[in-house]
């Protein structure tokens, strides 16, 4: 029997917290490590997202949608996906990050860099020409999905590192953040799933990804707005439950067109358009939960 995903989710945190028990330390104030902590786990999320974002904007490009905005959208996130990896490591003003003193993390973001450093060049040659075929689609996929599960493995053992390391940073806030900063990489990944599907990517194959993801964005979003006991911290003060509840609210309606995607039912331009407008919008609110995460002391609860 296949496990729910909530009990799927709660073995996979209780991997990352291992045995040790989760508990809030009472601080002051949080210091410029917990400070530093938090935006990395954050900005290393967001790497996750934007290694299925250049794939979404390659494929809505070879697809026809929207073609100028998703080239630049291409363009764009190949650059900041290249200065964020090399602020995770060597630190940036810019980014407000210090440079990973950690050995352990900065092995796993090299790691990260030997897979971007064979993602790159194919995100390159589609930059250089756009009209790009089926086949070196699914290659950049694949390539993209590679990426993307290193890049996870590094966030996943950031947020477990710091979170067991300081204390002004609890586990369960760790993870908490590394969970809600995932949930931008779904937004990208269901809208690439479903632009694979439309144009005739191993349909069957991201019809089952494309299901699988929606649902983990959903029972994830739930348990970030009302908490998993012993694993996710509920929404931490009003800001971040009001915030989460616009993602759900926006999530609705772009739910159902992936949804009759995945279920076989044919996609029209209108859907296209939609699932390239309307995913951006939860993105863009996902994202703006997520830093506000930032700000969230040990001690904090509604």
């Amino acid at each position: 029997m296949q496990m729910s995903y909530l009990t799927r989710l709660g073995v996979t945190i209780s991997v990352l917290i291992t045995s040790c028990f989760i508990s809030v330390v009472p601080v002051s104030a949080q210091s410029d490590a917990a400070d530093d902590a938090k935006r990395r786990i954050n900005l290393a999320g967001r790497q996750r997202m934007f290694s299925q974002r250049m794939s979404k904007a390659a494929c809505f490009i070879l697809t026809g949608v929207e073609v100028e905005k998703h080239e630049k959208m291409l363009q764009k996130t190949y650059d900041l996906f290249a200065v964020t990896n090399d602020a995770l490591s060597n630190g940036s003003d810019t980014l407000e990050l210090k440079p990973e003193r950690n050995p352990a993390v900065f092995v796993a973001l090299t790691r990260v860099q030997k897979r971007w450093d064979d993602f790159a060049p194919k995100v390159q040659t589609v930059l250089d020409n756009p009209d790009i075929d089926v086949a070196t689609l699914a290659d950049l996929n694949a390539s993209g999905l590679a990426l993307l599960k290193d890049m996870n493995t590094a966030v996943n053992f950031i947020a477990k590192t710091y979170g067991d390391q300081l204390p002004e940073l609890p586990l369960i806030l760790a993870v908490t953040i590394d969970l809600a900063g995932r949930q931008r990489m779904f937004t990208q990944k269901m809208s690439k799933d479903f632009c694979l599907i439309d144009a005739g990517v191993e349909p069957d194959a991201n019809r089952a990804d494309l299901e699988a993801t929606a649902q983990y964005f959903t029972a994830t979003l739930d348990a970030l707005i009302d908490g998993f006991p012993g694993a996710v911290m509920a929404a931490p003060n009003d800001d971040i439950h009001a915030k989460l509840l616009e993602v759900k609210a926006l999530w609705k309606e772009p739910a159902a067109v992936l949804q009759a995607a995945a279920s076989g039912g044919p996609i029209s331009e209108a859907d296209r358009l939609l699932i390239a407008d309307k995913m951006e919008e939860v993105l863009v609110t996902m994202n703006e939960a997520v830093k506000l995460y930032e700000f969230v002391d040990g001690t904090e609860r509604r």
